[in-house]
């Protein structure tokens, strides 16, 4: 029983290392990853000291809303990648996917600008 635990626990482990490398992937590869990792960067800076102090709860909500947008993003350059890869030619159908995932996207982009307004705001 205690081999077999160890065995998932390095299996597990082993997964990290593959997430890692997806978001290390996207960070030196992907134009958009990069984009909205460096504007938080530069932005995060900034809205604290121009709105600081913040409650728990405003913490949470900017912290989720920032990583719906990194997550959806991640998501969305996956799918591209894939579609890309097993579809390389041009067709409408796939065009549609790939540009529904973007309105994930930005989606929740607007969600986080909306978060970052209220939190302002109140």
């Amino acid at each position: 029983m205690a081999l077999y635990t160890v065995k998932m626990i390095k299996k597990q482990i082993k997964r990290f290392g593959f997430a890692f490398e997806g978001i290390f992937y996207a960070l030196k590869h992907d134009l958009a990853f990069q984009s909205e990792i460096i504007g938080s960067v530069i932005f995060f800076p900034i809205y604290i000291y121009l709105f600081a102090p913040f409650t728990q709860t405003e913490i949470l909500f900017l912290a989720l809303s920032f990583s719906l947008v990194i997550i959806t993003e991640l998501q969305n350059t996956s799918f591209e990648y894939a579609l890309d890869k097993v579809h390389p030619e041009q067709h409408e159908s796939i065009k549609r996917s790939k540009d529904m995932a973007a309105g994930g996207v930005l989606i929740a982009g607007f969600f986080a600008l909306f978060v970052a307004i209220i939190v302002a705001l109140f």
